[in-house]
């Protein structure tokens, strides 16, 4: 065999041991960083209670998403528009 042609069958074997060896890494790193899944356990929480109460704050808040609109709120406007129950809703603006 002509050296330049077994220098060329060394490289293209060079090629594949490097690639079956870096598969066999990758495999081999995948089965030693599998793990059973944890076993899952129920949660039991406690009961939360909210309590609210409605406060007047005309001229007292800062900003206009500070607020609360309650059904009575929704029940008194007249549903001139179809955006007008929503703008009930403190902060918002609607545009139609």
């Amino acid at each position: 065999m002509h050296p330049l042609y077994f220098f060329r069958y060394l490289q293209i074997s060079d090629f594949k041991f490097r690639t079956s060896l870096f598969l066999a890494a990758v495999c081999f790193n995948g089965l030693l960083c599998s793990q059973e899944p944890a076993a899952e356990t129920q949660t039991t929480l406690p009961e939360v209670v909210v309590e609210g109460k409605a406060r007047p704050l005309l001229g007292v808040t800062d900003t206009a998403s500070k607020g609360v609109a309650t059904q009575e709120d929704f029940l008194s406007r007249p549903l001139l528009r179809r955006g007008e129950i929503l703008e009930t809703i403190p902060g918002m603006v609607i545009t139609q």
